[in-house]
């Protein structure tokens, strides 16, 4: 057996150039000082932002061989917790659903967080339908932790959810379907000068507020789901975790606004991703 420390596998999108998917997730939680398995669903040059895009989705078959291997070098008692975001097909579903209940058949405690990438109000779905129900339907109920932004909560329970509170109530029902807790990023971000994250668990609901910047980021929703990952790894409460995850992102928005950057600076932003100068507090509301 070859000693190595437990790490979060993490399977969702890769770029050569940017971040975005792993390439946004991996940093902030190794600055955790957990280590991360990687395992990509597509291989792009860049996101679809740019004039120009390369690459391709990775076969499902290659994706099941490549969690197999991990299972071989990896334990499931050795797996601290599985994060799935952007799956550029619905072919990847049935094999990390399969992983999620190998490593979760050893390892009942191993959290499974899902991060839906289907879309936003801007762009619309950008999950074809088979893909959307795959996640809806086959997914989601294994997932302990969801990570979706407003339109993908509101696409996954059909409710309304432009508002805190109305957030909340959608957030409900994915907990009463079986998630242990719910993070909502971009609450009301198309309407105000604040957006708000929320997260709710069975036991409460909280809110972080903070400034809406003049930027459109890329790679945000990653960002959030390492950083609450990774701060309720190491023991935090769901208000604590949120509140660091949301003050590190909001770290890293301000620092790309304030260089005019068309990427978040993450590397560039280092530590001030886990230990930010600006802290945002979460607060309970009813």
């Amino acid at each position: 057996m070859i000693n190595q420390e437990p790490s979060v596998v993490s399977i969702q999108s890769q770029l050569v150039f940017g971040h975005a998917g792993n390439s946004a997730a991996m940093l902030p939680l190794e600055l955790a000082g957990i280590p991360v398995s990687a395992v990509p669903t597509v291989l792009f040059s860049n996101t679809p932002r740019y004039a120009s895009m390369a690459g391709d989705v990775i076969d499902p078959e290659q994706i099941g061989v490549l969690l197999d291997a991990l299972l071989e070098r990896q334990p499931p008692r050795r797996t601290r917790a599985i994060i799935s975001g952007y799956l550029g097909a619905a072919g990847p579903v049935s094999r990390i659903a399969r992983f999620v209940e190998q490593v979760k058949a050893d390892n009942a405690d191993c959290p499974y967080v899902l991060d839906p990438v289907i879309g936003s109000w801007e762009a619309g779905d950008i999950a074809d339908q088979e893909t959307f129900a795959g996640i809806r339907d086959t997914l989601l109920p294994l997932a302990n932790l969801v990570v979706p932004n407003d339109y993908e909560l509101e696409r996954l329970t059909g409710l309304p959810t432009r508002t805190p509170n109305a957030a909340k109530t959608a957030a409900h029902q994915l907990i009463e379907r079986g998630a242990r807790e719910v993070v909502v990023t971009g609450v009301g971000a198309s309407e105000a000068d604040t957006l708000d994250c929320i997260a709710v668990t069975e036991h409460g609901a909280w809110r972080v507020e903070t400034p809406r910047l003049p930027v459109q980021p890329v790679g945000t929703g990653d960002v959030v789901t390492a950083l609450y990952t990774g701060a309720r790894l190491q023991h935090q409460p769901p208000d604590q975790a949120l509140s660091a995850a949301i003050s590190g992102v909001f770290a890293a928005v301000q620092e790309q606004h304030a260089r005019q950057l068309y990427e978040l600076p993450l590397v560039q932003l280092g530590a001030g991703l886990t230990q930010p100068k600006r802290r945002f507090e979460a607060v309970a509301f009813a």
